[in-house]
């Protein structure tokens, strides 16, 4: 895991739920297990509906995770689906399906999110004090989470229960066409 999050990072995922209920695809939570500091939610949202959320959160100044964007989506349970969010300096953009689906404009402190060196990364949850598991078929399972940092100087693969997470540096322009959408998937 990196020391820092830069400002410009994107995140990936193709993921098939097993039911509607949701939970973390990936959490990096502080030392004390009690906040995400970065993570992607899914959540419930009415019928049909799912919420794609991205929690960004300075632990040193909130005691609570902060959701700093969120996006309702028709719901994917039991379908294979990807998408993407790009963040920058000022917005964050979700792509699903390879399509540009919709931009907020965000404002977080700080631009770069530094990591404590005792902070624990979870694949599929956000441990177990914050719970959220995320569940997927065992028979079927292929789940992919990138976490891609401008800055990161690691380039390695952690396996966590049957998910596979993969840091290295971003890509210049990860989402620029829905004709080139490149979604990494690793076994």
């Amino acid at each position: 895991m990196p020391e820092k999050l830069y400002a410009e990072f994107s995140i990936t995922a193709t993921v098939r739920p097993a039911n509607k209920d949701g939970g973390f695809l990936f959490s990096v939570v502080n030392p004390l297990e009690t906040v995400v500091q970065l993570g992607v939610q899914l959540i419930p949202s009415g019928p049909g509906l799912t919420n794609i959320s991205l929690l960004y959160t300075d632990a040193n100044v909130y005691a609570l995770s902060q959701t700093i964007a969120s996006f309702v989506v028709p719901s994917f349970a039991k379908k294979w689906s990807r998408f993407g969010m790009k963040v920058t300096t000022d917005n964050v953009t979700l792509f699903l399906n390879c399509h540009e689906f919709d931009t907020l404009a965000v404002k977080r402190s700080p631009l770069e999110l530094v990591f404590d060196s005792a902070s624990t990364l979870y694949v599929g949850q956000a441990g177990p004090l914050i719970r959220g598991a995320f569940h997927t078929d065992i028979s079927e399972l292929l789940q992919a989470v990138s976490v891609l940092s401008s800055a990161c100087d690691i380039d390695h693969i952690t396996h966590v229960q049957q998910f596979a997470v993969r840091v290295r540096p971003m890509l210049r322009q990860p989402f620029e066409s829905s004709t080139n959408c490149n979604l990494m998937i690793t076994e």
